[in-house]
């Protein structure tokens, strides 16, 4: 009796993934940069799968009626089976809660198919006698790279010749290497935000990590560049009343319990107004439902609707990834990688910003280390450059760096190190230069 053995596939997956999409409309995102139609082993499920690709490259509805309508277009409707199929696997979703799951899934399956097909091939290439053992091994590689292609091709190498021309022909140029923070001693320090860079700003509580964040995000964005702000700590609504605070001279906590005079109203009216136009996204996802991955595929979906991205800014580092991991050290550097994959990705720099461990307070300088980053890991091999926070005020009141805040270079690839002041108010968080 002949053993026929089935190729690796999960059909109840695909027909999750299928109805995840039609159930809710943002899953089509995650997807569709997750799985080519080739993922799907069922020939109505790519057909389906096929359908709803080029109806998100349209930027069309890829709902019930918007694929119904699509395959009926295209008469291929009664070929999957008819709106009866379509139904089937919407009314079998319930959620979308697993989608994660379904992708791992049909991805592994999708992956095995491949393997199998390329050992078929490899072993049709050593059955052949004539071929020459050179060629063989030639052909051999050929097929496992294409197959391995998704994993390990990525930006294709490039002659010497090339990034050198690029930095000869930029020399003259006045514009910045990167973009401005606006604080002109940092700036000096660092060359400005540089594309590709990966930038951690770490601070304990009260530091004004997140105040600096802000402040990038709205300086670049007030440079006409296109921000996307990620804060796993705070609401959008929280996040706006501090880029009001920042932009009225107003405190915070006033605008927030609506403690206003009828001055300030209408200077937060103003501020609205400006604002507002302002090319800058947030995204106050909660950090269960955020991951590198997730946060590329909505950099991709928000550069459809507005353009490419050209600054990242993410609060904070380690509230990602699971925090009931036994090594949360390994967990953030692997998080600290991707940030750093996305930087190179998209072209942008990307500025993380980062918690400080406590046993700095039980110093006598408390001045923070790179090496007391929470969960460290791999954050110090894998950012260019690393910024650490510090106020004086805070555990000295009558210290004389009073309104000042510190900010340490404390590892610049390609560049110095060492100290600047700034002004800062932690009441409107607005950072200044110090010698104007």
């Amino acid at each position: 009796m002949v053993d026929i053995k089935v190729p690796p596939a999960s059909i109840e997956a695909e027909e999750a993934i299928l109805g995840c999409i039609m159930f809710d409309k943002n899953t089509v995102y995650d997807v569709v940069d997750e799985l080519p139609v080739e993922a799907f082993y069922s020939t109505t499920h790519q057909t389906i799968y096929k359908c709803i690709v080029e109806l998100y490259r349209n930027e069309e509805p890829t709902d019930f009626i918007g694929i119904s309508q699509r395959l009926k277009h295209l008469e291929l409707l009664d070929k999957v089976g008819g709106t009866a199929v379509l139904s089937r696997l919407l009314n079998s979703t319930v959620s979308a809660t697993n989608l994660d799951r379904y992708l791992k899934l049909v991805k592994e399956k999708y992956f095995r198919r491949q393997m199998i097909d390329c050992g078929q091939r490899i072993s049709e290439i050593a059955y052949d006698q004539i071929t020459k053992i050179e060629e063989c091994r030639e052909l051999a590689e050929e097929h496992l790279f294409k197959m391995l292609k998704p994993e390990v091709a990525g930006i294709e190498p490039e002659a010497i010749e090339d990034p050198l021309t690029r930095i000869i022909e930029n020399m003259d140029s006045l514009a910045p290497l990167g973009v401005s923070t606006k604080i002109a001693d940092l700036d000096s320090k660092i060359a400005g935000l540089i594309p590709k860079n990966l930038y951690i700003i770490a601070g304990r509580p009260s530091m004004g990590k997140t105040w600096m964040g802000i402040n990038i995000a709205k300086s670049v964005a007030e440079q006409g560049k296109n921000v996307f702000f990620v804060s796993a700590e705070m609401s959008n609504e929280d996040l706006s009343i501090r880029f009001l605070a920042m932009a009225t001279g107003i405190d915070s906590f006033k605008i927030q319990t609506k403690n206003l005079t009828k001055e300030e109203r209408e200077r937060i009216t103003l501020a609205y107004a400006d604002l507002i136009q302002l090319p800058l996204v947030l995204d106050d996802s909660p950090a269960r439902h955020l991951s590198p991955a997730k946060i590329r595929s909505k950099l991709r979906r928000t550069a459809i609707k507005m353009g490419k991205p050209d600054l990242l800014v993410v609060d904070y580092l380690q509230k990602l990834g699971s925090r009931s991991a036994v090594n949360r050290a390994q967990v953030v550097g692997e998080i600290t990688g991707d940030f750093k994959d996305i930087a190179k990705e998209f072209d942008i720099p990307v500025v993380c910003l980062a918690q400080i461990n406590r046993n700095t307070d039980a110093r006598s300088d408390k001045r923070p280390l790179m090496s007391d980053i929470k969960d460290s890991g791999d954050i110090e091999q894998d950012a260019d450059i690393i910024m650490t926070l510090y106020r004086d005020e805070y555990y000295s009141p009558d210290s004389l760096d009073h309104g000042l805040l510190e900010i340490n270079v404390a590892k610049n690839r390609n560049g110095e190190v060492g100290y600047i002041k700034c002004l800062f108010d932690p009441k409107t968080g607005q950072i200044k230069n110090l010698t104007m």
